[in-house]
This record gives C-alpha cells, structure tokens and sequence, in this order.
C-alpha cells in the first residue's frame, strides 16, 4: 500500500482509500477509472495475439492454396494432348484401343474401341470433366458429362512423361502412350 497526496487537500493518504479521511474528497470514480484502464491493458494485448494468429492461419492456407492450385495448372499443363493405348488380342488378334484428349479446359474427349481384321468392329466415345490433383501420385481423375457417379482414375509419372489409368477395383494399369 503506497501513500499519495490527496487531490484536494494536498495531504498523504493511502493510494486504496475510497475517500480522504482529512477532508472528505471521494475517489470511487477515479479508482473505476484505472480498473477499467487495468483491463484494458490486459485485453488489447491479448485481442492483438489472437488477431496476429488468426490472419497467420489464414494467409498460411491461403498461400498453401495457391500453391497448390500452381502445381495442379502445371500437371494439366503436362497431360493436355492425345494419348493412346492400344493392346492386341492373344485370342483372335483383334487390337482392343483407347484414345484419349486432355485439353486446357479441364475437358475430355475419350473414344474406345476394337478392331478386328481392319474393320471398326466397336466404337463408342464420350466426353466430360477432369479433376488434377498435384499429389505424389499426379491423380487425374475424368468424370462423364452424363454419369456424374461414374469415374476413371488415372496417374500421370513425371520422370517419364507417361499416363496410366488406374483401375480402382484390381490396381492394374493400363499405359497410354502420347501421339501428338
């Protein structure tokens, strides 16, 4: 407890007394005053930390968003063109085949079909969207206009500028070779 001097009489009192003994002057509102100031010292900081943290968080994802979203445009990048598979029948030697085209728009074109004896035996395409995602496996997975359930799942290798369409069931893979 310190001693201060009373605001009105000049005289020493003690710096908790609500009202100077000597003549009476009241410090109710005074003392409510540093409470409050009290308080305020100690909530400002503390809204400062949380608000530094959070803007933190937020720019941490954000930028780790980006990143992301670079690495994804940069596979796309790699896949837009055609891409063929093709494999012969050890049966009938049929050649069974897979076209594929990527384009910048996150769109495809796939035709598939078989060839047996020169002739177009079978045919079918369709079209529709790709998700990329910049993963350690580069899985590109292509979604049918008409079938949004449906989906092929395949995996782009980097190292050798190949594709692979991943079947989901078994894990086999099916390697298209680039024709443009």
């Amino acid at each position: 407890m310190a001693l201060i001097k009373c605001k009105e009489c000049g005289k020493e009192i003690s710096d908790s007394a609500k009202r100077c003994p000597h003549c009476g002057f009241v410090y109710k509102k005074e003392k409510a005053k540093k409470e409050k100031s009290k308080a305020f010292k100690i909530i400002v900081p503390i809204i400062s930390v949380i608000s530094v943290f959070i803007v933190g968080i937020v720019s941490f994802i954000l930028f780790t968003e980006s990143i992301k979203h670079k690495q994804e445009e940069k596979l796309l990048d790699k896949i837009v063109g055609t891409w063929e598979y093709r494999k012969t029948s050890k049966t009938n030697g049929g050649i069974s085949y897979d076209i594929i085209t990527f384009s910048e728009n996150k769109t495809f074109k796939k035709t598939s079909g078989f060839i047996y004896q020169g002739n177009d035996d079978f045919k079918y395409s369709y079209k529709g969207k790709i998700d990329v995602y910049a993963n350690e496996d580069n899985d590109i997975f292509l979604y049918m206009e008409e079938d949004t359930d449906f989906h092929e799942h395949f995996q782009y290798n980097n190292d050798y500028d190949e594709l692979y369409e991943r079947d989901d069931t078994d894990g086999s893979l099916k390697q298209y070779y680039r024709t443009d």
